[in-house]
């Protein structure tokens, strides 16, 4: 019975450890990237989005954001009022999370996206790597 009590302590631990983990991360993603990556949509900073994205988002807009001069101004167009709302962020694994986005623009309509993040390899810092759209 001992035995059972301990198992049951040490797998607490590592419950509560994974779950302060996850709170963790959760609350640097939001503070450290995707606000920033949201301004950076709303300014039409083409440059800026490009030090947010990595993997295949990057490689499908790499090209649209550096050598399109009139990207920008569109993207400011379309964002510069939205209003972006992080209604979740969930963790994959330990190298990458999710998280369940609401813009809604001036009008009133309400787009759903979900953005999957990677943490960049031997750092703390994480990378918006692709996009997955609904309800447009």
């Amino acid at each position: 019975m001992k035995k059972y009590f301990i198992l049951f302590i040490i797998f607490m631990i590592s419950f509560y450890t994974y779950q302060s983990y996850a709170q963790d991360a959760q609350e640097n993603v939001a503070s450290e990237t995707l606000m920033p990556f949201f301004n950076a949509l709303k300014a039409g900073d083409s440059t800026k989005l490009l030090q947010y994205i990595d993997g295949p988002l990057h490689k499908r807009n790499k090209v649209l954001l550096q050598q399109n001069d009139n990207y920008g101004d569109l993207l400011k167009t379309k964002y510069e009022k939205a209003e972006f709302i992080i209604n979740k962020i969930f963790p994959i694994d330990h190298e990458k999370l999710v998280a369940d986005i609401l813009i809604i623009s001036p009008g009133g309509n309400t787009v759903k996206r979900k953005f999957i993040l990677n943490k960049k390899e031997g750092s703390n810092s994480w990378k918006v790597i692709d996009e997955i759209r609904s309800g447009m």
